[in-house]
């Protein structure tokens, strides 16, 4: 009897894969929404040279994690009205057109109300109120806080970065302040941004 083949284990990786190149750096905004819509199950977001970030779908520890502070922003803008919360899947074009997708934004009714039809077209050219990063396998921590310096300079007014492994947390500002805080038994506050807001780090254990 024929032995049968040893199946080896698959690996999958978690390194984002980076396109760069004409063929890529030169796809117009419609182009690069097709090639968005094409691929539904990646987190794909473009850099302000057009070079083109691919993440596959995150770790289910991740994905409890940024939906934990999803949850808790939806159910806060439930009582108050104040805007819209958005999950990952929402892509935002930049003022420097880079175009990205924050693990959780939110945008207030004013801002909202603010915007032309053609901001609306495709990927929304709006910086949003406030944005959210939970660090994954995939993220590297020196990028992620580069990229939270990027998302205050293209106008948003608040944005926390949070690394569940470490525990840490920081707030970013829109006047170029960034706190830190240790420890997941703080709370994380909304300012006023997002007024009454508290974000309970704790939750984000599990």
């Amino acid at each position: 009897m024929t032995p049968s083949p040893t199946i080896q284990p698959a690996t999958v990786a978690f390194d984002p894969i980076v396109l760069r190149g004409d063929l890529h750096e030169n796809l117009t905004d419609e182009q690069f929404f097709a090639f968005c819509q094409d691929n539904p199950t990646l987190r794909i977001e473009r850099l302000p040279d057009h070079t083109i970030t691919i993440v596959p779908p995150c770790l289910p520890d991740a994905s409890f994690q940024s939906g934990e502070v999803f949850g808790q922003l939806r159910d806060w803008n439930k009582r108050t009205r104040a805007g819209k919360p958005y999950e990952s899947s929402a892509g935002f074009t930049l003022p420097d057109t880079a175009i990205r997708s924050p693990d959780v934004a939110w945008i207030s009714n004013d801002l909202r109300a603010r915007l032309t039809p053609e901001q609306l077209k495709s990927f929304w050219q709006v910086a949003p109120d406030f944005i959210a990063e939970v660090q994954s396998s995939s993220d590297s921590l020196p990028a992620l806080h580069e990229k939270m310096r990027a998302w205050i300079g293209n106008g948003v007014r608040l944005a926390f970065l949070i690394s569940p492994t470490t525990e840490t947390a920081w707030v970013y500002r829109a006047d170029g302040t960034v706190t830190e805080t240790q420890g997941f038994d703080a709370q994380l506050s909304g300012e006023d941004v997002l007024p009454g807001f508290t974000l309970e780090l704790a939750e984000l254990r599990g």
